[in-house]
């Protein structure tokens, strides 16, 4: 997986050195806790670091030791699968993870995680490990991982059949597998193609759920998408507008904006999160040409299936600024401009600080976690 190597560097730091345990020659990194989060993974990147100071290149055994109540959503459990893939390919330590955790209907989906398969220190569970770790379409899990060296150019058209035939299969009804199919390609294109890297995608439908005090059924279609690249998400956008000050049309209206907005610039408001917004408004690309290009398709799929669905966790993070996708915040008004807020205004209100997370781990790239609880035919 490409820049995977520069995620663990981008993570490294001299207070971010991690403990271990020496035993019987194995380095092993514990984790516990009420819940395995962003700060978790921090924790481990710094144990990987460490054992690879003390190890220099001989090809060490490593376990990573996970008793926490819970997972916090599918995007750590896919971060954590990225982090044993880089140990045991560029590192090609012989890797073992003992993992404890409950499962609810956003983190069902780590039953069929490869990380079940590093039970042993065995050559063959890691060569199955990294098999599963780039694709899998069985029962309820569809993983892919799409190399963007060989990527052509109809394939989106076929991972929507191949992702819609996959949730079909499950029963999951039409109106919600068309636009669970539709922001997965979206995120994929934008991924190989603005992102140019390979892009990671992981899916899982899970069994039936009941709410409390209701007979009805509901099933979690929990998506995770992440990309290793240098470009983040709203950088393209903020060299754009900051070489040319005679800007035009929407442009025009998005660097007055910017200007309005950077008083209010701080350690919780920051300039990245501005351009991360400013990516999801319509018309503003980051392209270099054909400035009428960029559109909010993304973002009108992901607010059909929030209308669609009982209840949702959905998020994008790209460094280490991530925006919460909430329903009642990314309505176009009717300029056509996502305002991030209660007043529905971009050009000059803040966004709600509800919206706005410090994620505690740098995701060169950009990472989506989009988590539905959808009813069951």
């Amino acid at each position: 997986m490409k820049n995977l190597e520069s995620f663990i560097k981008k993570n490294c730091s001299n207070r971010n050195r991690g403990r271990f345990r020496l035993e019987d020659a194995i380095f092993h990194c514990d984790i516990d806790g009420r819940y395995f989060d962003e700060t978790s993974l921090k924790k481990i990147i710094g144990f990987v670091e460490k054992v690879n100071i003390i190890a220099k290149n001989a090809k060490v055994s490593v376990c990573i030791n996970i008793d926490c109540k819970w997972f916090k959503d599918k995007l750590s459990i896919l971060v954590l699968e990225c982090i044993c893939y880089y140990l045991v390919t560029v590192r090609e330590y012989k890797v073992k993870v003992n993992l404890t955790s409950q499962i609810n209907i956003w983190t069902e989906g780590i039953k069929s995680s490869p990380l079940m398969l590093l039970d042993s220190y065995e050559q063959k569970s890691v060569q199955k490990y990294m098999k599963r770790f780039c694709f899998e379409i069985y029962h309820r899990h569809y993983r892919r991982l799409i190399k963007v060296d060989d990527f052509p150019l109809n394939s989106l058209s076929m991972f929507m059949t191949e992702i819609d035939s996959f949730l079909n299969v499950l029963g999951v009804s039409e109106k919600y597998r068309d636009k669970v199919s539709e922001v997965a390609v979206e995120l994929i294109g934008n991924a190989t193609e603005h992102g140019e890297t390979d892009c990671l995608i992981d899916i899982d439908v899970t069994n039936a759920y009941k709410k409390i005090n209701s007979d009805k059924l509901y099933c979690g279609v929990n998506v995770a998408v992440i990309n290793f690249s240098e470009k983040l998400v709203g950088e393209a956008i903020r060299k754009k507008m900051m070489v040319n000050e005679n800007q035009e049309g929407r442009y025009k209206e998005l660097l007055s904006a910017y200007i309005h907005h950077k008083c209010f610039f701080n350690d919780k408001y920051t300039q990245e999160d501005f351009f991360n917004i400013a990516a999801f408004q319509h018309k503003i690309s980051g392209r270099e040409h054909n400035i009428s290009t960029g559109g909010t398709g993304l973002t009108n799929l992901i607010l059909a299936l929030e209308e669609l669905s009982d209840t949702h966790i959905c998020y994008m993070v790209s460094g280490d600024r991530a925006i919460e996708l909430r329903k009642e915040y990314i309505r176009l008004n009717e300029n056509k401009w996502i305002g991030f807020n209660r007043e529905g205004d971009f050009l000059n209100a803040c966004p709600d600080p509800e919206v706005l997370i410090n994620y505690g781990l740098i995701i060169p790239g950009v990472a989506y976690n989009l988590n539905f609880a959808v009813e069951k035919e």
